[in-house]
């Protein structure tokens, strides 16, 4: 068992529901079209826990591959951002990044994102919640949790969630994590 618990997760301004597609880019000039043209180029991961990654691996091992034997070199730069710029700037070939931040830095700051394109998207996978500590007070944890559930609600709270481009935070469970969880486990020792 976790020592965390999920109390809210965000929804993103667009997406309707606390979810999040994994996308896969390469730079906007780039001869890459699918998957299978990633055979034995350079790809950058956010982290290599990353749901990002652990998708790679499990669409990987349905084609008996693991990121190592299919890709000629695989990164971690430790953040999504971070990747978005290494694949602009064609210092790796292909990114596995979280499909929101690339849709996000699209309308904001396109600086990176707009040398870039998608070339897959993943089935939807539960958004990553704001967690605490199970070992909290619970009256504490009932507090934070009414305070992000109904942000939406507030003049202040809405202007926060506006400038991060989050319409509301929603209630969500552990057992949400179900679709994460799955292929993590099919993963595990691969990674």
């Amino acid at each position: 068992m976790s020592k965390f618990e999920p109390i809210a997760a965000p929804v993103i301004e667009g997406y309707g529901k606390p979810k999040f597609r994994v996308y896969v880019i390469v730079r906007k000039d780039s001869d890459i079209e699918s998957l299978n043209d990633l055979i034995g180029k350079s790809v950058d991961f956010a982290d290599p826990l990353s749901t990002t990654s652990v998708y790679a691996a499990y669409m990987l091992r349905k084609r008996h591959e693991t990121i190592k034997s299919f890709f000629g070199k695989a990164i971690y730069s430790g953040s999504h951002d971070m990747t978005i710029q290494l694949v602009a700037s064609g210092m790796v070939d292909a990114g596995f990044i979280d499909g929101q931040i690339w849709d996000y830095l699209q309308k904001v700051q396109a600086q990176y994102s707009s040398k870039t394109r998608v070339i897959f998207k993943s089935e939807e996978f539960t958004i990553p919640p704001v967690v605490v500590s199970r070992t909290m007070d619970r009256t504490l944890k009932r507090q934070m949790t009414s305070v992000f559930l109904d942000m939406h609600r507030e003049a202040k709270g809405r202007e926060i969630l506006r400038k991060l481009r989050i319409e509301k935070f929603v209630q969500i469970k552990d057992e949400d994590y179900q679709d994460v969880r799955r292929i993590y486990s099919a993963v595990k020792g691969t990674l």
